[in-house]
């Protein structure tokens, strides 16, 4: 991303007409590249410090349950409330969740104004309808994400980090997919059916 900033950076600086008294091109070049890298470089670094905080703070509150950071569907605040849980999320989307998954089942945690996590939801696998990679808007264009569809109930969507623990950057639809299967495969106990029940 930054490279791209760079470049688009540098052909705009070749694409001026004429440049500033005291500037050649190549001068001007650098000085927008210079700009971009000032204003981009602390925004990437504050995002990813935000989102790993909140990773490395629900690890340490569920040390035994698998992780994956990412950002809220915009349809999560609202599926949220249709379950009687009122957690305001931003309407378009975008705010820093993780997923945390175990034998019993799976939950949605976030940050809070302290800077601990807290749990927003969790769901038992047998309460689980289907667990599938779907589209989520998280404040961008539609993303591959996670959909847990509850039985009866609404469906959870969280756009998976590429880094587990967070990051600025969302999964790819390859890594998307191994999620979910590994959600599917952490579900399936509980859904087995048992013995003389």
């Amino acid at each position: 991303m930054l490279t791209t900033a760079l470049v688009v950076c540098w052909l705009s600086g070749l694409l001026l007409p004429e440049p500033p008294d005291g500037f050649t091109r190549p001068g001007m070049c650098l000085v927008l590249g210079g700009i971009v890298v000032v204003i981009l470089v602390p925004i990437f670094a504050w995002v990813r410090v935000i989102s790993t905080r909140l990773g490395r703070g629900v690890r340490a509150a569920r040390p035994d349950a698998a992780i994956a950071a990412g950002w809220a569907d915009a349809g999560l605040g609202p599926a949220l409330r249709s379950m009687g849980i009122k957690e305001k999320f931003r309407r378009s989307g975008g705010t820093h969740v993780v997923l945390t998954w175990d034998d019993l089942g799976v939950e949605v945690w976030r940050g809070s104004g302290s800077g601990t996590p807290r749990r927003v939801v969790g769901v038992r696998w047998k309460k689980v309808e289907s667990i599938s990679v779907g589209e989520g808007c998280a404040g961008t264009p539609p993303r591959p994400a996670v959909v847990v569809a509850i039985a009866r109930g609404p469906m959870l969507i969280v756009v998976p980090a590429r880094a587990r623990a967070g990051g600025v950057f969302p999964a790819s639809l390859r890594q998307v997919q191994k999620l979910v299967d590994e959600l599917g495969v952490a579900a399936r106990p509980e859904r087995a059916p048992r013995p003389g029940g």
